[in-house]
C-alpha cells in the first residue's frame, strides 16, 4: 500500500507550490560565479602570474620616461587584465580614439621545456595588436611636448597631422618599453604600423576573436586618462605557451648565494643613470617658432643667479649651479 502523507508533509507540500518554483541555488556559504560555456575564459591564473609583473615593470618604466620626457610628473599604473571577444573589445572603446596598429615582431614559444626552459623558441608570431590612448590625454602630451602647460583638454577630436607627428615620439617610447618587458618571456618586438582615430572600422581580428587587454591608467601633471595594450590570444599562445608558463612556477624558487648578490649589486652600481642639467624654459608660438632663424635669442624664465634642477632619470633631485672645467661645461652640486 502507497505510503499516505500526513497532515504536516501536506502543510509543507503547499507551502512550497505557493512560494513558486524553486531555483535550485542552495549556496551551502560557498560563493557562485557565472560561468559561460559557450565562450570559456582563455586567461588562467598561470598567465596573470606572468603579466603582472610584466605590466608593473612597464608601468613603473614608462612613469620615469614620460615624466623625463614631459619634464612633469607622471604616474602610469596597471590597473586591470582581462580577455574578451574582439567585438565586445571595440564596443567599450570610445567613439574617438587614438588607435595605434603594431605588429608582432619576432619568435614564438615551439621548443620543448626541458630544452628551452626560459626562453622563447623560432617560430614567426604573424600577429597585430593595438596600443589605444584616449585623445584629450593625447592632446594634452601633445600640447605639453610643443612648449604648452599640458592640460587635459575636454574637447574629443581626431588629431590632426601635426599633432600625429608629435604624438609618435611617446607612442614608440610606450611600445619599445612593452618590447623590453615581454622579451624576457618571449622573443618579440613591437613594431608601430598605422594609426586610426575610428575603432568601429577597424578590424585587426575576427569579431569573435578573443583578445587579450590591459589598461594602464596615467596621470599627473598632464590630467588622467587611460592607455590600453590588447593582441589577439592566440598570439599569446604562441609566445607564452601554457606548458611553459607552468614550467616557470614549477620552479622552486631557491636563496640568493653571497656571489649571487655581490655580483647583482655590482651590476646595478654600474647601470648607467641619465643626468640632466636644466638651463631654463620658455615658450614660444608656432608662429614665433616657424619663424625662428639663427642669431635670434631666446629669454629663458630662469634668472643667471637661480641655481639650475638636476634631474636624475627625469626625476629633480639636486640644485647645481654652471660652471666650467677647461673647455667644458659642468656643474657643481650644491646645498641650495
Amino acid at each position: 500500500m502507497a505510503d499516505i502523507l500526513s497532515n504536516n508533509e501536506l502543510d509543507d507540500l503547499l507551502a512550497a507550490v505557493d512560494a513558486g518554483p524553486q531555483t535550485g541555488e542552495q549556496t551551502d556559504g560557498r560563493k557562485i560565479s557565472n560561468y559561460d560555456f559557450r565562450r570559456p575564459s582563455r586567461l588562467t591564473r598561470d598567465h596573470v602570474h606572468v603579466l603582472q609583473p610584466l605590466n608593473k615593470a612597464v608601468a613603473e618604466g614608462l612613469s620615469g620616461q614620460f615624466s623625463e620626457l614631459l619634464r612633469v610628473s607622471v604616474e602610469v599604473n596597471a590597473i586591470g587584465i582581462d580577455a574578451l571577444p574582439y567585438s565586445n573589445f571595440v564596443s567599450s572603446l570610445p567613439a574617438t580614439v587614438c588607435l595605434n596598429i603594431f605588429s608582432l615582431v619576432g619568435q614564438a614559444s615551439s621548443l620543448p621545456i626541458n630544452q628551452q626552459p626560459g626562453k622563447a623558441a623560432p617560430q614567426d608570431v604573424g600577429e597585430k595588436g593595438l596600443l589605444t590612448m584616449d585623445v584629450p590625454l593625447a592632446l594634452a602630451i601633445v600640447d605639453r611636448l610643443l612648449g604648452g602647460a599640458g592640460v587635459a583638454l575636454d574637447e574629443i577630436r581626431p588629431l590632426t597631422e601635426l599633432e600625429e607627428k608629435v604624438i609618435d615620439l611617446p607612442i614608440s617610447i610606450a611600445l619599445q618599453r612593452l618590447t623590453q618587458q615581454w622579451s624576457t618571456v618571449a622573443e618579440v618586438d613591437f613594431k608601430f604600423e598605422e594609426r586610426r582615430m575610428d575603432p568601429k572600422v577597424l578590424q585587426i581580428v575576427p569579431a569573435s576573436e578573443v583578445v587579450l587587454r590591459i589598461i594602464f591608467a596615467v596621470g599627473g601633471q598632464i590630467g588622467s586618462g587611460e592607455m590600453i595594450f590588447a593582441v589577439p590570444f592566440s598570439a599569446v599562445d604562441k609566445m607564452m605557451p601554457r606548458e611553459l608558463m607552468k614550467e616557470r612556477f614549477r620552479r622552486a624558487p631557491k636563496k640568493a648565494s653571497e656571489s649571487e648578490i655581490e655580483a647583482l649589486s655590482s651590476r646595478l652600481r654600474a647601470a648607467p643613470v641619465q643626468l640632466t642639467a636644466v638651463l631654463g624654459e620658455t615658450k614660444l608660438t608656432l608662429k614665433q617658432l616657424a619663424e625662428l632663424q639663427v642669431s635670434h635669442v631666446l629669454p629663458l624664465t630662469r634668472r643667471v643667479t637661480t641655481p639650475l634642477d638636476l634631474l636624475v632619470q627625469g626625476v629633480p633631485k639636486f640644485k647645481v649651479r654652471l660652471g666650467r672645467v677647461g673647455r667644458t661645461l659642468s656643474v657643481q652640486v650644491g646645498d641650495d
